[in-house]
């Protein structure tokens, strides 16, 4: 089943929900595909409204009585009016060479979360979204943008290089609470002003997949390539890794680099050389499907001797095929040539179509496998969560497609309005809006423990930065992703899948100030 048949799905499970309310179907205010540099024009007057002392008289002093003493006004929140809040997400929306299209999948999955809270407002205001492309190689101004402009917190970003700019961020000229899709670089995971929905410090990763592959493939996992994009991040994630697969078993036998301006030849002759039989690739998704093409034409180096390529053997019999005890053949299931890890990176409808168009010119015996730490989006009927994110996603852009980059954006938006509503007492008789301050929401964070964001991931805590154990194997077969592991729809595998990294745990991190910004 493709996406447009999940949205249908989505549609319908919605509709249903909302049958009661038929006759007050929420205005979602303006047109959610507007142009990035566009944002809602407001209804009610904002700033004009704020509390002008130049406009105060000064009160007449009486007789022998001294002057009063005017309490000075507080400076209004930033990002706050009685009638709106004002969040900015950054992300990679134009990538250059990288040509990974996620980025924009967290600026939609946002947009998209945006409408679904308008109807009743966040502590009784309208969410309006500014959206700053940090571009790659721009995040450290996509931050200084975000600080000077009137926001209350950034929500959903998503940036290859998270970590440019981050002092600006933790400045108190500056102190934006930070609830990101992914912190992706070390130093955005240790900051103290970044929240995640399932967070991930530095020293813990998720082993549970690897496991699971080397119970699997005990032989393919023994011949493994790991290739590096030539990218700090990318790097230091390769080095993280090498030390989390070699903890369940895994042999790796090949570790080329992959830079991003150059093509995939060399890459794919040391990989074929090693005779690697596992490929574990996280970053963006196009180039695996050029380096696989790369990797299916491309034979092995010919051994030499004295200058001349030694012939390859030829088998001089035809193998006797197994039976059981009765004599009866046995049916087996070949593994393929080559076993692929893409993590989340290859789990989109768009990716699917390109590698089968890769496949039909290039031909290669491989199975893909992604790991997912979220319910599988070709299980919508199984969580109404699932099924809010895709029916607000195909309303606000019907072109967007799902993924995993959105999904959890969208999740970094669930959390965001848990804080709110615990800083502003929300659904009880002590509901007070004006308690809706950037300290009060870090505040209510903290306070958030055994979280699941509406059940789209195991339990995790974002007040402890404890992550969640759970995960999911899906494989692809027949132009689809179809669940591995473990068995049963809506299931996660959540038993002891957590390892603590020791010989890169610090790799790549440096010391943070425990500054957020002041008062604020």
């Amino acid at each position: 089943m493709n996406f447009s048949g999940l949205r249908k799905i989505a549609l319908v499970a919605v509709s249903v929900a909302m049958v009661a309310v038929a006759c007050a179907t929420p205005d979602i205010g303006p047109d959610a595909t507007a142009s990035l540099d566009r944002e809602p024009t407001p209804t009610p007057t904002p700033e004009e409204l704020a509390f002008d002392e130049s406009n105060v008289p000064t009160p007449e002093p009486l007789n022998t009585v001294s002057e009063p003493t005017v309490e000075p006004t507080p400076s209004p929140e930033p990002g706050l009016t009685d009638e709106l809040l004002r969040i900015g997400v950054i992300a990679d929306i134009t990538t250059g060479d990288f040509d990974d299209p996620r980025g924009r999948s967290a600026h939609d999955a946002i947009a998209a979360w945006a409408s679904s809270v308008r109807s009743d407002g966040l502590a009784g205001r309208e969410v309006v979204v500014k959206f700053i492309n940090s571009g790659v190689g721009s995040h450290d101004e996509a931050i200084r943008t975000a600080c000077e402009s009137d926001l209350f917190a950034l929500v959903g970003s998503w940036s290859r290089n998270d970590d440019d700019g981050l002092d600006v961020l933790l400045s108190p000229d500056c102190g934006l609470p930070d609830f990101v899709a992914e912190a992706r670089t070390p130093n955005r995971r240790d900051s103290p002003g970044t929240y995640v929905s399932n967070p991930f410090p530095n020293d813990v990763v998720l082993s549970g997949p690897y496991a699971y592959f080397a119970e699997t493939f005990p032989d393919a996992v023994q011949m493994t390539a790991i290739p590096v994009l030539n990218i700090p991040a990318e790097i230091i994630d390769a080095e993280r890794l090498r030390e989390t697969v070699t903890s369940q078993g895994w042999s790796v036998v090949s570790r080329p680099t992959v830079e991003v301006d150059a093509d995939l030849a060399m890459a794919a002759q040391e990989i074929v050389d090693s005779g690697a039989r596992t490929i574990v690739w996280g970053a963006d998704g196009a180039r695996l499907i050029g380096l696989l093409a790369q990797i299916a034409n491309t034979e092995p180096t010919p051994e030499l001797v004295d200058g001349e390529p030694v012939p390859t053997p030829t088998p001089t019999a035809t193998p006797t095929p197994p039976v059981d005890s009765n004599g009866n053949p046995v049916v087996v299931v070949a593994e393929a040539r080559w076993i692929v890890d893409c993590q989340q990176a290859c789990y989109s409808q768009q990716w699917l179509a390109d590698f089968a168009a890769s496949q039909a010119e290039n031909p290669l015996d491989v199975d893909v496998y992604v790991t997912l730490a979220t319910v599988p989006f070709e299980e919508v009927t199984t969580q109404i969560e699932l099924t809010n994110y895709i029916f607000w996603l195909g309303r606000s852009f019907p072109e967007a497609e799902p993924d995993a980059v959105g999904i959890s954006a969208w999740a970094a938006g669930l959390l965001f309005e848990e804080a709110v509503n615990r800083a502003t007492n929300a659904g009880t008789s002590q509901f007070d809006p004006d308690l809706l301050t950037r300290a009060n929401v870090r505040d209510a964070v903290d306070t958030i423990d055994r979280w699941t964001a509406s059940g789209l991931h195991g339990e995790a805590s974002p007040a402890a930065r404890q992550p969640s154990e759970c995960f999911v194997v899906m494989r692809l077969v027949s132009g689809e992703w179809r669940r591995k592991y473990p068995f049963g729809p809506g299931n996660f595998e959540c038993d002891d899948n957590l390892f603590t990294l020791v010989e890169t745990a610090e790799l790549g991190t440096e010391a943070q100030s425990p500054s957020l910004g002041g008062t604020n």
